[in-house]
């Protein structure tokens, strides 16, 4: 019964621990579940910082036409400002500082590039975050019997990965922010070089030599624009691919992450299915203990009751060797009590018997006294006889006789 009972405790922990691996399971699909809409958010992020840069790129696109116009309207200027001279020095001044303007324009769009730049590290890093939230998670998958610890990293790779997405929007933000920046600072310039344009007409043909400098520094700075358009059309090229690889390496992973789904799902069903058989094993198991556990109640109620019954019959021999001994006692004492007066009685008789053994030697020593006496009188008889006999030879027949009386005697 004791085995027994151990062997079903044990098969009752069994089902306890594959249920527990069951929930782990479950738990481990859920985590799985809850990390694949975190890619899923953290590849939509992704996918929305790339449009925000292509807008943004979109934007530095729109605004390089209007400094195309804005420098043709420089030399528009620059061709009717050659009347006066000192309005020439003045609108040379406000040229210089449209020029610093459109260098400030200039270094706010190379921000603008380094933010982008820094904005497509972010979304890298996220990607590189995601990918490794993901393999976390495959692992977490592949892993499922193991601890919870692994979803629990998962979860907070995922957690992370979310939380650089959403630093890479907000890099893509600024970015944007700084772009636009940079489109007012142009408008900017582009403003006042309208309002250069207007106080120049007066005085550009005294200044010619500087308008002609200026006009090279304009198409300098066209030059450097239309590299900065080309550089940022390369980078968004290429961003654009790296998205596209990113997209598609976040697909097969969804993939396998799904291919792992089912594979935990098909392990749940069959650990599942053991626990069933498990179930009916215990069942049976509990079923046979219970018959063995009858029978041996029932045999344990039987030895108990045959046990009474020796009981009762060693009582009652018990009680009946007790009457027994008592009896035996009892006719031991008599019997000691009748020895004793034997025993009595033969020194008693020993006594009486010593005296008439006494009496008797004293009857015996007088017999000896007496015969002694006979003896004498017999051979004082004999030497009378002899003389007699020898007297009276010749009465043979009468000494006879006389020989027939003392042997009478």
């Amino acid at each position: 019964a004791a085995t027994t009972a151990a062997s079903a405790a044990a098969a009752r922990a069994a089902i306890a621990a594959a249920r527990a691996s069951a929930a782990t399971t479950r738990a481990s699909a859920a985590t799985t579940r809850a990390s694949a809409p975190a890619a899923r958010a953290a590849a939509a992020t992704t996918a929305a910082s790339a449009a925000t840069t292509g807008a943004s790129a979109a934007t530095t696109g729109a605004s390089a036409p209007a400094a195309r116009a804005a420098i043709a309207a420089a030399r528009a200027a620059a061709a009717t400002t050659r009347t006066s001279a000192a309005t020439a020095r003045a609108s040379a001044a406000a040229a210089r500082a449209a020029i610093a303007a459109a260098r400030a324009a200039i270094a706010a769009a190379r921000a603008a590039a380094a933010a982008r730049r820094a904005a497509a590290a972010a979304r890298r890093a996220a990607a590189a975050t995601a990918g490794a939230s993901a393999a976390a998670a495959g692992a977490s998958a592949a892993t499922t019997g193991a601890s919870a610890a692994a979803a629990r990293a998962a979860i907070a790779a995922a957690a992370a990965a979310t939380a650089a997405a959403g630093a890479a929007t907000a890099a893509a933000g600024a970015a944007t922010e700084t772009a636009r920046a940079a489109i007012a600072a142009a408008r900017a310039a582009i403003a006042a070089a309208g309002a250069a344009t207007k106080t120049a007409r007066a005085a550009i043909a005294a200044a010619g030599t500087r308008a002609g400098a200026d006009i090279q520094q304009m198409q300098q700075l066209r030059q450097q624009l239309q590299q900065q358009l080309q550089h940022q059309a390369e980078e968004q090229q290429q961003q654009q691919q790296e998205q596209q690889q990113q997209q598609q390496q976040q697909q097969q992973r969804l993939q396998h992450l799904q291919q792992q789904l089912d594979r935990q799902r098909q392990l749940a069903t069959s650990r599942h299915e053991e626990c069933c058989t498990l179930q009916q094993q215990l069942h049976q198991q509990k079923t046979a203990a219970t018959k063995e556990l009858q029978k041996q109640k029932a045999e344990a109620e039987a030895e108990q009751r045959h046990a009474q019954q020796l009981q009762q019959q060693q009582q009652q021999t018990l009680e009946e060797l007790q009457h027994q001994c008592a009896q035996l006692q009892q006719q031991q004492q008599e019997q000691q009590q009748e020895h004793a007066s034997k025993q009595q009685e033969l020194r008693q008789s020993l006594q009486q018997q010593q005296q008439h053994v006494s009496e008797l030697a004293r009857q015996a020593e007088e017999a000896a006294a007496s015969a002694a006496t006979q003896t004498a009188e017999l051979q004082r008889c004999r030497d009378t006889a002899a003389g007699a006999a020898t007297d009276q030879t010749a009465h043979a027949a009468a000494g006879e006789g006389c020989k027939g009386s003392q042997c009478s005697l």
